[in-house]
């Protein structure tokens, strides 16, 4: 493995505009006195919580001036993480997904106001027609967007349970996510589209389908096309269930201690850890499949941020769509939530992950990943929001100097241990 010994007062990166493929984004890069009060913050954080590892980005006025790995990407066989090791997202997936739907919509191949089920539905399909309850008649992208489609989760996520869906629908292991919507389809609503909210990874699962059904394309590979790719982002990708799959730069994932094993999503008599085989990850996928560094997520952040700074690839329209609400306790568009500040924010929670990004109205904005789950659960992520915005106040000077242009495709550049 390959990496360039670029000090931060190095001007490299300000005075060649084509930075050579073989210098990748490393620690090195942010190492300098201004950042120490920010690192010793993150480190203590990490030894509160015994995170394994961590990845950590903060840009500021459109410049990645802060990426760095902390602790291990994989501790058993001692491998350092760095800033260009991936990490499992969880929900900030539905983010991407949102990006993506909210792109066909500027190109006005649907409506946010678009039926999705039914003869006149975008998934009028055959497989996706059985289903007695009509009010899934009344289910629109919007609805799907803002977790109003009519599931409650009080009643069990259909993403995670794959043995009873598997027993109900007569169908063998591991599940498909047809399946799952088919049965979702097959059991009624809870309540009236558009009357209430409650969070749905369903719901994203299907938009996923719906970005198929329109584009025509694989939901990845149109994720890719349309929106990583034309922003510079080559290392996000789909993580898998088994460990022996993991990408080259993806680390390892670790459960809370004492975690309980539950039964493999591949068998009904054999149990795993829920980090790898027991949970369905790939199902999930446009629901919170995704993988990707701190630093990746901002340059995904920059082209949808609204700033004046770059050029965003969603429209101002689009992008207020995204984040404007006229409720408050609603929804925004991919976001978990936003306030009428301009701050916005995206959380993700999954056993062995946990992540938030955000975007600050003060031109800052950050993101953090780590590879460990704690007893908090989802409550860890306002953990790290509560850690990242302590560090950040410790950061009394900004350099000039933007680390965007170190981010390459690292995946192809070097083959990983």
């Amino acid at each position: 493995m390959f990496f360039a010994n670029v000090s931060f007062s190095s001007t490299t990166a300000e005075k060649d505009t084509s930075i050579s493929s073989e210098i990748l984004l490393t620690n090195e890069l942010s190492e300098a006195p201004f950042f120490r009060e920010a690192d010793k913050t993150i480190e203590a954080f990490m030894q509160q919580w015994k995170l394994r590892g961590a990845s950590v980005a903060i840009v500021k006025d459109g410049r990645l001036l802060y990426a760095k790995g902390f602790g291990y990407a994989d501790k058993e066989k001692e491998i350092f993480a760095t800033p260009i090791n991936t990490f499992r997202i969880a929900s900030v997936s539905k983010l991407i997904t949102a990006i993506a739907i909210m792109k066909l919509v500027e190109e006005g191949k649907i409506s946010v106001n678009d039926s999705v089920f039914g003869p006149d539905g975008i998934l009028n399909d055959e497989k996706y027609s059985h289903f007695t309850d009509n009010r899934y008649l009344a289910i629109t992208v919007d609805h799907l967007l803002r977790h109003e489609g009519g599931w409650n989760s009080r009643y069990g996520d259909h993403m995670f349970m794959p043995h009873y869906i598997a027993r109900y629908m007569n169908k063998p292991l591991p599940i498909t996510k047809e399946t799952i919507i088919e049965f979702a389809l097959k059991k009624g609503l809870h309540f009236m589209p558009g009357t209430a909210s409650s969070y749905s990874n369903l719901g994203y699962v299907i938009l996923g389908e719906i970005i198929e059904k329109i584009s025509g394309m694989d939901y990845v590979d149109y994720v890719n096309k349309e929106i990583l790719h034309p922003l510079g982002i080559w290392g996000m990708r789909m993580t898998s269930n088994k460990y022996k799959d993991k990408g080259p730069l993806e680390v390892k994932y670790y459960d809370s201690p004492n975690a309980k094993k539950r039964l493999s999503i591949y068998s009904n008599t054999q149990y795993a850890p829920k980090t790898y085989e027991g949970t369905d990850f790939e199902t999930l996928g446009s629901a919170g499949g995704w993988t990707a560094s701190a630093a990746e997520l901002m340059k995904l952040l920059q082209g949808i941020d609204g700033y004046a700074v770059g050029k965003d690839m969603l429209s101002c329209s689009i992008i207020d769509s995204m984040t404007i609400l006229d409720d408050p306790e609603k929804y925004a568009y991919g976001w978990i939530h936003s306030d009428n500040q301009g701050n916005w924010w995206r959380t993700g929670t999954l056993s062995g992950t946990s992540a938030f990004v955000m975007r600050r109205c003060d031109g800052i904005s950050y993101a953090f990943i780590t590879n460990t789950s704690t007893y908090r659960g989802s409550r860890f992520a306002y953990d790290i929001q509560e850690m990242m915005q302590q560090a950040i106040t410790t950061i009394t000077w900004w350099p000039e100097k933007d680390l965007f242009p170190y981010l390459i495709n690292a995946e192809n550049s070097f083959s990983a241990e």
